[in-house]
Protein backbone atom coordinates (compact mmCIF):
# COMPACT_ATOMS: atom_id res chain seq x y z
CA UNK A 1 0.00 0.00 0.00
CA UNK A 2 1.32 3.38 -1.03
CA UNK A 3 0.94 6.20 1.47
CA UNK A 4 1.26 9.88 0.47
CA UNK A 5 3.11 11.80 3.14
CA UNK A 6 2.50 15.58 3.22
CA UNK A 7 5.60 17.55 4.03
CA UNK A 8 5.97 21.16 5.15
CA UNK A 9 7.87 23.93 3.42
CA UNK A 10 11.61 23.64 3.23
CA UNK A 11 13.78 26.49 4.44
CA UNK A 12 14.53 27.53 0.87
CA UNK A 13 10.84 27.56 -0.06
CA UNK A 14 10.03 29.57 3.05
CA UNK A 15 12.70 32.13 2.19
CA UNK A 16 11.29 32.42 -1.34
CA UNK A 17 7.77 33.06 0.00
CA UNK A 18 9.09 35.70 2.43
CA UNK A 19 11.04 37.37 -0.37
CA UNK A 20 7.93 37.53 -2.56
CA UNK A 21 5.89 39.03 0.29
CA UNK A 22 8.57 41.64 0.97
CA UNK A 23 8.68 42.53 -2.73
CA UNK A 24 4.90 42.97 -2.82
CA UNK A 25 4.99 45.16 0.30
CA UNK A 26 7.78 47.25 -1.20
CA UNK A 27 5.82 47.78 -4.41
CA UNK A 28 2.73 48.81 -2.44
CA UNK A 29 4.80 51.23 -0.37
CA UNK A 30 6.31 52.75 -3.50
CA UNK A 31 2.84 53.09 -5.05
CA UNK A 32 1.46 54.75 -1.93
CA UNK A 33 4.45 57.08 -1.83
CA UNK A 34 3.99 58.02 -5.46
CA UNK A 35 0.48 59.28 -4.67
CA UNK A 36 1.97 61.72 -2.15
CA UNK A 37 4.91 62.82 -4.22
CA UNK A 38 5.35 64.50 -7.55
CA UNK A 39 4.20 67.93 -8.73
CA UNK A 40 1.53 69.55 -6.52
CA UNK A 41 -0.95 69.71 -9.41
CA UNK A 42 -0.62 65.97 -9.99
CA UNK A 43 -1.08 65.32 -6.27
CA UNK A 44 -4.28 67.39 -6.19
CA UNK A 45 -5.71 65.63 -9.24
CA UNK A 46 -4.89 62.20 -7.81
CA UNK A 47 -6.47 63.14 -4.47
CA UNK A 48 -9.73 64.35 -6.04
CA UNK A 49 -10.00 61.26 -8.24
CA UNK A 50 -9.37 58.91 -5.30
CA UNK A 51 -11.96 60.74 -3.22
CA UNK A 52 -14.55 60.52 -5.99
CA UNK A 53 -13.86 56.81 -6.42
CA UNK A 54 -14.46 56.26 -2.70
CA UNK A 55 -17.78 58.16 -2.72
CA UNK A 56 -18.94 56.33 -5.86
CA UNK A 57 -18.07 52.97 -4.34
CA UNK A 58 -20.05 53.67 -1.17
CA UNK A 59 -22.99 55.00 -3.19
CA UNK A 60 -23.21 51.97 -5.45
CA UNK A 61 -22.58 49.29 -2.83
CA UNK A 62 -24.80 50.77 -0.12
CA UNK A 63 -27.45 52.08 -2.58
CA UNK A 64 -27.45 55.60 -1.12
CA UNK A 65 -26.65 59.00 -2.60
CA UNK A 66 -23.25 60.64 -2.17
CA UNK A 67 -21.77 64.06 -2.70
CA UNK A 68 -18.49 65.93 -2.93
CA UNK A 69 -18.25 69.48 -1.59
CA UNK A 70 -16.06 71.90 -3.56
CA UNK A 71 -14.99 74.63 -1.11
CA UNK A 72 -13.53 77.35 -3.34
CA UNK A 73 -13.11 79.83 -0.50
CA UNK A 74 -10.70 77.56 1.38
CA UNK A 75 -9.31 75.55 -1.56
CA UNK A 76 -10.60 72.33 -0.07
CA UNK A 77 -12.53 69.29 -1.33
CA UNK A 78 -14.70 67.30 1.09
CA UNK A 79 -16.21 63.87 0.53
CA UNK A 80 -19.58 63.78 2.26
CA UNK A 81 -20.04 60.03 2.26
CA UNK A 82 -22.81 57.93 3.80
CA UNK A 83 -21.73 55.36 6.39
CA UNK A 84 -24.56 52.88 7.10
CA UNK A 85 -25.13 51.79 10.71
CA UNK A 86 -28.23 49.62 10.63
CA UNK A 87 -30.71 48.29 8.07
CA UNK A 88 -34.09 46.58 8.45
CA UNK A 89 -35.79 44.37 5.85
CA UNK A 90 -38.71 43.36 8.17
CA UNK A 91 -38.53 39.66 7.36
CA UNK A 92 -39.76 38.90 10.88
CA UNK A 93 -42.54 36.51 11.83
CA UNK A 94 -46.01 38.08 12.08
CA UNK A 95 -46.76 39.16 15.63
CA UNK A 96 -43.11 39.82 16.48
CA UNK A 97 -42.46 42.55 19.02
CA UNK A 98 -39.00 43.30 17.64
CA UNK A 99 -37.48 43.70 14.17
CA UNK A 100 -34.14 42.07 13.45
CA UNK A 101 -31.74 44.58 11.91
CA UNK A 102 -28.16 44.39 10.72
CA UNK A 103 -25.23 44.35 13.15
CA UNK A 104 -27.39 42.62 15.76
CA UNK A 105 -29.54 45.72 16.37
CA UNK A 106 -33.20 45.17 17.23
CA UNK A 107 -35.95 47.63 16.33
CA UNK A 108 -39.15 47.80 18.31
CA UNK A 109 -42.78 47.54 17.13
CA UNK A 110 -45.37 49.35 19.22
CA UNK A 111 -48.97 50.57 19.25
CA UNK A 112 -50.20 47.89 16.88
CA UNK A 113 -47.31 48.03 14.40
CA UNK A 114 -46.73 44.65 12.79
CA UNK A 115 -45.01 42.74 10.01
CA UNK A 116 -46.92 42.14 6.78
CA UNK A 117 -45.72 39.28 4.61
CA UNK A 118 -46.60 40.77 1.24
CA UNK A 119 -46.19 44.08 -0.53
CA UNK A 120 -49.19 45.11 -2.54
CA UNK A 121 -49.22 46.68 -5.97
CA UNK A 122 -45.74 47.22 -7.42
CA UNK A 123 -42.19 46.96 -6.03
CA UNK A 124 -42.92 43.68 -4.29
CA UNK A 125 -40.11 42.75 -1.93
CA UNK A 126 -41.21 40.19 0.62
CA UNK A 127 -42.30 41.42 4.04
CA UNK A 128 -42.62 44.99 5.30
CA UNK A 129 -43.54 46.93 8.43
CA UNK A 130 -47.10 48.22 8.72
CA UNK A 131 -48.12 51.18 10.89
CA UNK A 132 -51.91 50.84 10.62
CA UNK A 133 -52.86 53.83 12.82
CA UNK A 134 -51.46 57.18 13.90
CA UNK A 135 -50.41 55.69 17.24
CA UNK A 136 -48.48 52.74 15.77
CA UNK A 137 -44.68 53.09 16.05
CA UNK A 138 -41.45 51.59 14.86
CA UNK A 139 -38.35 52.67 16.82
CA UNK A 140 -34.66 52.26 16.06
CA UNK A 141 -32.84 52.32 19.42
CA UNK A 142 -30.22 54.95 20.16
CA UNK A 143 -26.57 54.21 19.37
CA UNK A 144 -23.58 56.45 20.06
CA UNK A 145 -22.75 56.40 16.32
CA UNK A 146 -25.94 58.35 15.62
CA UNK A 147 -24.59 61.53 17.18
CA UNK A 148 -23.83 64.26 14.63
CA UNK A 149 -20.53 65.53 15.92
CA UNK A 150 -16.82 65.07 15.26
CA UNK A 151 -16.21 63.13 12.07
CA UNK A 152 -19.95 62.45 11.83
CA UNK A 153 -21.07 65.64 10.15
CA UNK A 154 -24.71 64.69 9.78
CA UNK A 155 -27.33 61.99 9.74
CA UNK A 156 -29.72 60.40 7.31
CA UNK A 157 -32.32 57.76 6.57
CA UNK A 158 -33.47 55.93 3.48
CA UNK A 159 -36.61 53.80 3.23
CA UNK A 160 -39.43 52.63 1.00
CA UNK A 161 -42.69 54.40 1.85
CA UNK A 162 -46.28 53.25 1.22
CA UNK A 163 -48.71 55.95 2.45
CA UNK A 164 -52.09 54.83 3.81
CA UNK A 165 -53.17 57.88 5.83
CA UNK A 166 -55.72 60.47 4.80
CA UNK A 167 -54.51 63.58 6.67
CA UNK A 168 -51.17 65.32 7.35
CA UNK A 169 -49.07 64.06 10.25
CA UNK A 170 -45.58 63.37 11.52
CA UNK A 171 -43.77 60.46 9.88
CA UNK A 172 -40.21 60.26 11.31
CA UNK A 173 -38.69 61.94 14.36
CA UNK A 174 -35.05 61.93 15.43
CA UNK A 175 -35.01 64.05 18.56
CA UNK A 176 -33.90 67.61 17.86
CA UNK A 177 -31.90 66.58 14.77
CA UNK A 178 -34.68 66.31 12.19
CA UNK A 179 -38.39 65.63 11.67
CA UNK A 180 -40.02 64.30 8.49
CA UNK A 181 -43.72 64.98 8.11
CA UNK A 182 -46.55 64.53 5.66
CA UNK A 183 -47.25 68.24 5.33
CA UNK A 184 -50.06 67.99 2.78
CA UNK A 185 -52.58 65.35 1.73
CA UNK A 186 -55.05 65.92 -1.09
CA UNK A 187 -56.41 64.11 -4.12
CA UNK A 188 -54.97 60.74 -3.12
CA UNK A 189 -51.39 62.02 -2.84
CA UNK A 190 -49.22 63.39 -0.05
CA UNK A 191 -46.25 65.75 0.15
CA UNK A 192 -43.27 65.30 2.48
CA UNK A 193 -41.46 68.07 4.37
CA UNK A 194 -38.14 67.77 6.22
CA UNK A 195 -37.35 70.13 9.14
CA UNK A 196 -33.88 70.54 10.63
CA UNK A 197 -32.58 73.27 12.98
CA UNK A 198 -35.55 75.48 12.22
CA UNK A 199 -35.27 75.17 8.43
CA UNK A 200 -37.75 73.23 6.28
CA UNK A 201 -37.48 71.63 2.85
CA UNK A 202 -40.69 70.55 1.11
CA UNK A 203 -40.59 67.98 -1.68
CA UNK A 204 -41.96 68.97 -5.05
CA UNK A 205 -42.49 65.28 -5.87
CA UNK A 206 -45.75 63.83 -4.57
CA UNK A 207 -46.16 60.36 -3.05
CA UNK A 208 -49.31 58.64 -4.32
CA UNK A 209 -51.49 56.88 -1.76
CA UNK A 210 -51.15 53.10 -1.76
CA UNK A 211 -48.11 53.20 -4.03
CA UNK A 212 -44.50 52.60 -3.04
CA UNK A 213 -42.02 55.47 -3.15
CA UNK A 214 -38.36 55.68 -2.16
CA UNK A 215 -37.39 58.38 0.35
CA UNK A 216 -33.95 59.51 1.49
CA UNK A 217 -33.03 62.16 4.07
CA UNK A 218 -29.59 63.71 4.61
CA UNK A 219 -28.90 66.61 6.98
CA UNK A 220 -25.51 68.21 7.63
CA UNK A 221 -23.86 71.61 7.98
CA UNK A 222 -23.52 71.56 4.18
CA UNK A 223 -27.26 71.41 3.59
CA UNK A 224 -30.59 69.64 4.10
CA UNK A 225 -31.46 67.11 1.40
CA UNK A 226 -34.78 65.39 0.77
CA UNK A 227 -34.98 62.83 -2.03
CA UNK A 228 -38.33 61.42 -3.17
CA UNK A 229 -37.98 58.78 -5.88
CA UNK A 230 -34.49 60.13 -6.60
CA UNK A 231 -35.57 63.75 -7.09
CA UNK A 232 -33.76 66.18 -4.81
CA UNK A 233 -35.12 69.18 -2.93
CA UNK A 234 -32.67 70.95 -0.64
CA UNK A 235 -31.94 73.85 1.65
CA UNK A 236 -28.57 75.57 1.23
CA UNK A 237 -27.49 76.81 4.67
CA UNK A 238 -26.04 80.10 5.77
CA UNK A 239 -22.62 80.27 7.36
CA UNK A 240 -23.90 79.88 10.94
CA UNK A 241 -26.10 76.83 10.22
CA UNK A 242 -25.58 73.83 12.48
CA UNK A 243 -27.40 70.52 12.84
CA UNK A 244 -28.74 70.02 16.37
CA UNK A 245 -27.43 67.08 18.38
CA UNK A 246 -29.56 63.96 18.71
CA UNK A 247 -29.08 63.84 22.51
CA UNK A 248 -29.71 60.13 22.93
CA UNK A 249 -32.97 60.04 21.00
CA UNK A 250 -34.22 57.01 19.11
CA UNK A 251 -35.29 57.20 15.48
CA UNK A 252 -39.07 56.86 15.63
CA UNK A 253 -41.59 56.28 12.84
CA UNK A 254 -45.11 57.20 13.94
CA UNK A 255 -48.02 59.58 13.41
CA UNK A 256 -49.01 58.64 9.84
CA UNK A 257 -50.48 55.29 8.75
CA UNK A 258 -48.15 53.69 6.22
CA UNK A 259 -45.97 50.74 5.35
CA UNK A 260 -42.16 50.79 5.50
CA UNK A 261 -39.46 48.62 4.04
CA UNK A 262 -35.70 48.58 3.51
CA UNK A 263 -35.14 51.11 6.27
CA UNK A 264 -31.50 52.16 6.59
CA UNK A 265 -29.94 54.63 9.00
CA UNK A 266 -26.57 56.19 8.17
CA UNK A 267 -24.21 58.96 9.23
CA UNK A 268 -22.74 61.55 6.89
CA UNK A 269 -18.98 61.66 7.19
CA UNK A 270 -16.74 64.42 5.93
CA UNK A 271 -13.53 63.19 7.56
CA UNK A 272 -12.15 62.76 4.03
CA UNK A 273 -10.89 66.27 3.40
CA UNK A 274 -8.34 67.21 0.76
CA UNK A 275 -6.50 70.49 1.22
CA UNK A 276 -5.72 71.62 -2.32
CA UNK A 277 -3.64 74.70 -1.39
CA UNK A 278 -1.40 76.49 -0.90
CA UNK A 279 0.60 75.60 -4.01
CA UNK A 280 -2.51 74.74 -6.04
CA UNK A 281 -5.59 76.96 -6.30
CA UNK A 282 -9.19 76.06 -7.13
CA UNK A 283 -10.40 78.47 -9.81
CA UNK A 284 -14.09 79.47 -9.90
CA UNK A 285 -15.76 79.92 -13.25
CA UNK A 286 -15.05 83.31 -14.79
CA UNK A 287 -11.77 83.99 -12.96
CA UNK A 288 -8.53 84.15 -14.92
CA UNK A 289 -5.67 82.00 -13.68
CA UNK A 290 -3.23 84.89 -13.19
CA UNK A 291 -5.60 86.72 -10.84
CA UNK A 292 -6.19 83.58 -8.80
CA UNK A 293 -2.46 82.93 -8.40
CA UNK A 294 -1.80 86.55 -7.44
CA UNK A 295 -4.43 86.48 -4.70
CA UNK A 296 -6.66 89.02 -6.45
CA UNK A 297 -9.78 86.83 -6.37
CA UNK A 298 -9.93 85.95 -2.68
CA UNK A 299 -12.85 88.20 -1.67
CA UNK A 300 -15.21 87.77 -4.61
CA UNK A 301 -17.24 84.82 -3.30
CA UNK A 302 -20.86 84.81 -2.23
CA UNK A 303 -20.48 82.71 0.91
CA UNK A 304 -24.24 82.26 1.34
CA UNK A 305 -25.02 81.00 -2.16
CA UNK A 306 -24.65 77.84 -4.20
CA UNK A 307 -24.67 77.84 -7.97
CA UNK A 308 -27.52 75.99 -9.61
CA UNK A 309 -25.79 72.85 -10.93
CA UNK A 310 -27.93 72.88 -14.09
CA UNK A 311 -27.32 76.42 -15.33
CA UNK A 312 -26.26 79.89 -14.33
CA UNK A 313 -28.91 82.44 -13.50
CA UNK A 314 -29.49 84.55 -16.64
CA UNK A 315 -31.20 87.22 -14.55
CA UNK A 316 -28.32 87.73 -12.12
CA UNK A 317 -27.54 91.41 -11.60
CA UNK A 318 -23.88 92.21 -12.39
CA UNK A 319 -21.84 93.31 -9.38
CA UNK A 320 -20.05 96.53 -10.32
CA UNK A 321 -17.43 95.91 -7.61
CA UNK A 322 -16.17 93.08 -9.83
CA UNK A 323 -15.94 95.33 -12.86
CA UNK A 324 -12.44 94.49 -13.95
CA UNK A 325 -10.84 92.25 -16.52
CA UNK A 326 -10.42 88.65 -15.42
CA UNK A 327 -13.31 88.51 -12.92
CA UNK A 328 -16.90 87.29 -13.45
CA UNK A 329 -19.81 89.72 -13.59
CA UNK A 330 -21.47 88.24 -10.50
CA UNK A 331 -20.03 86.76 -7.33
CA UNK A 332 -19.49 82.98 -7.64
CA UNK A 333 -20.64 80.69 -4.81
CA UNK A 334 -18.02 79.81 -2.23
CA UNK A 335 -19.27 76.20 -2.13
CA UNK A 336 -20.54 73.92 -4.87
CA UNK A 337 -21.66 70.29 -4.72
CA UNK A 338 -21.16 67.31 -7.00
CA UNK A 339 -24.00 64.84 -6.44
CA UNK A 340 -23.89 61.10 -7.16
CA UNK A 341 -26.96 58.87 -7.35
CA UNK A 342 -27.34 55.52 -5.61
CA UNK A 343 -25.61 53.71 -8.48
CA UNK A 344 -22.43 55.79 -8.31
CA UNK A 345 -23.20 57.86 -11.39
CA UNK A 346 -23.43 61.64 -11.54
CA UNK A 347 -26.98 62.45 -10.44
CA UNK A 348 -28.76 63.23 -13.73
CA UNK A 349 -31.74 64.73 -11.87
CA UNK A 350 -29.44 67.53 -10.67
CA UNK A 351 -26.59 67.80 -13.15
CA UNK A 352 -27.47 68.31 -16.79
CA UNK A 353 -24.06 67.03 -17.90
CA UNK A 354 -20.45 66.82 -16.81
CA UNK A 355 -19.14 68.90 -13.89
CA UNK A 356 -15.77 70.65 -14.13
CA UNK A 357 -13.27 71.64 -11.45
CA UNK A 358 -10.46 73.99 -12.53
CA UNK A 359 -7.08 73.92 -10.79
CA UNK A 360 -4.02 76.10 -11.36
CA UNK A 361 -0.47 76.29 -10.03
CA UNK A 362 2.51 78.46 -10.76
CA UNK A 363 4.92 76.79 -13.18
CA UNK A 364 8.36 77.72 -14.47
CA UNK A 365 6.85 79.22 -17.63
CA UNK A 366 3.67 80.68 -16.16
CA UNK A 367 0.37 79.22 -14.91
CA UNK A 368 -0.17 75.48 -15.31
CA UNK A 369 -3.85 74.59 -15.64
CA UNK A 370 -5.84 71.36 -15.23
CA UNK A 371 -9.54 70.64 -15.66
CA UNK A 372 -10.94 67.76 -13.58
CA UNK A 373 -14.05 66.34 -15.27
CA UNK A 374 -16.78 64.48 -13.39
CA UNK A 375 -18.48 62.54 -16.19
CA UNK A 376 -22.21 61.62 -16.20
CA UNK A 377 -21.50 57.89 -15.84
CA UNK A 378 -19.35 58.58 -12.79
CA UNK A 379 -15.83 58.38 -14.17
CA UNK A 380 -13.44 61.20 -13.22
CA UNK A 381 -10.70 62.27 -15.63
CA UNK A 382 -8.34 65.23 -15.91
CA UNK A 383 -6.97 67.26 -18.78
CA UNK A 384 -4.10 69.73 -18.89
CA UNK A 385 -5.17 72.87 -20.76
CA UNK A 386 -3.43 76.00 -21.99
CA UNK A 387 -6.36 78.15 -20.85
CA UNK A 388 -9.73 77.70 -19.16
CA UNK A 389 -12.87 77.93 -21.34
CA UNK A 390 -13.74 81.37 -19.93
CA UNK A 391 -10.25 82.82 -20.52
CA UNK A 392 -9.60 84.66 -23.80
CA UNK A 393 -7.43 83.24 -26.53
CA UNK A 394 -3.82 84.36 -26.21
CA UNK A 395 -3.12 87.29 -28.47
CA UNK A 396 -1.42 86.38 -31.72
CA UNK A 397 2.20 87.46 -31.91
CA UNK A 398 2.60 90.60 -34.04
CA UNK A 399 3.83 89.97 -37.53
CA UNK A 400 7.37 91.04 -38.39
CA UNK A 401 7.52 94.03 -40.74
CA UNK A 402 8.07 93.16 -44.37
CA UNK A 403 11.65 93.56 -45.52
CA UNK A 404 12.25 95.86 -48.51
CA UNK A 405 13.53 94.08 -51.60
CA UNK A 406 17.26 93.94 -51.91
CA UNK A 407 18.83 96.14 -54.62
CA UNK A 408 22.37 94.89 -54.32
CA UNK A 409 22.35 93.48 -57.82
CA UNK A 410 22.98 96.89 -59.37
CA UNK A 411 20.03 97.86 -61.52
CA UNK A 412 20.15 99.90 -64.59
Amino acid sequence: MHVNIRRGLTLVELLVVISILMLVMLMMTMLAGSLKSGPPLDQAVAGVRAMAARVRQLSSTQRVHGEIVLDYKNDRVVALARQPHVAFAFEDAPGSKQAAGSNGILGEYGGGATTVNSRQFHLRDGACCELPTNSATFRIPWLAQYEVEGDYEGAGLSFDFFPMGTAPGRLVDFGSTFTLSVSEYAGGACRLSLTCSGETVTAKTLCLAYRWATVEIAVSRYGIRLYVDGRLDEFVPRRDFRVMQASGSAVSYSGFPCRLDNVQYFSLISSQELEIGPNVQMVPEGVWADLELNGEAEDIFDVDAKKDPKSTNPNAVPDMSLNREGLPDTRPPAIRHVFFDDSGKLDAAIHGGAVFLALVTRGANGPERVLIIFHPLGAVTSEAVDRFPWEPDPEAAPKAPAQPPSNSGGGK
